[in-house]
């Protein structure tokens, strides 16, 4: 899975710590956000995968968010 992530978001503070931990001593994989402190706290983009980015898309959109969902068939 590592291989094909681009980057991720964390918002709570515990997880946040976590990142920068891992960064400081080369075991972060990838870029990480910190939630709280950009854009993204007001905008969400959510990449999700089959049956876990369909219940994401469906509690997003049930919440009011507006949700585009695309459909990627890599094999």
């Amino acid at each position: 899975m590592k291989e094909i992530l681009v980057g991720v978001s964390e918002e709570t503070t515990t997880g946040v710590k976590r990142l920068y931990q891992m960064q400081e001593n080369g075991t972060l994989l990838f870029p990480a956000i910190n939630v709280n402190d950009s854009i993204t706290n007001r905008r969400l983009l959510l990449f999700a995968v089959m049956v876990v980015g369909n219940g994401c898309a469906a509690t997003l959109k049930q919440a009011g968010a507006c949700v585009i969902v695309t459909d990627i068939d890599r094999y």
